[in-house]
């Protein structure tokens, strides 16, 4: 009995993006050409989702802004630890 190989996700969106060695896209079309119908239902997926995936480029935020969240958010020391390097900066 032949068992199906089926691939795995970061190879279907290679193969939708038109990604891959020529011999592998030529084995994963005559996969979907079988008539596997869960990859055929997951490649579907995924051509509707990869114009939208390389339209998310252009919505990068400038770096100066993305610096300036950034810094907004950086971690602060706690009161505790802050109460705790004074006691240390006194007692020195």
């Amino acid at each position: 009995m032949k068992t199906t190989r089926h691939y795995d996700v970061p190879e279907w969106a290679d193969f939708v993006r038109g990604l891959g060695d020529d011999a592998q896209r030529s084995a994963m079309q005559q996969h979907l050409s079988a008539g596997c119908a869960r990859c055929g239902e997951f490649v579907g997926t995924l051509q509707r989702f990869a114009p939208i995936a390389a339209g998310e480029a252009q919505y990068e935020p400038p770096a100066e802004v993305v610096l300036r969240a950034e810094a907004m958010f950086q971690p602060r020391a706690s009161n505790a630890v802050s109460r705790a390097r004074a006691a240390v900066k006194v007692a020195s």
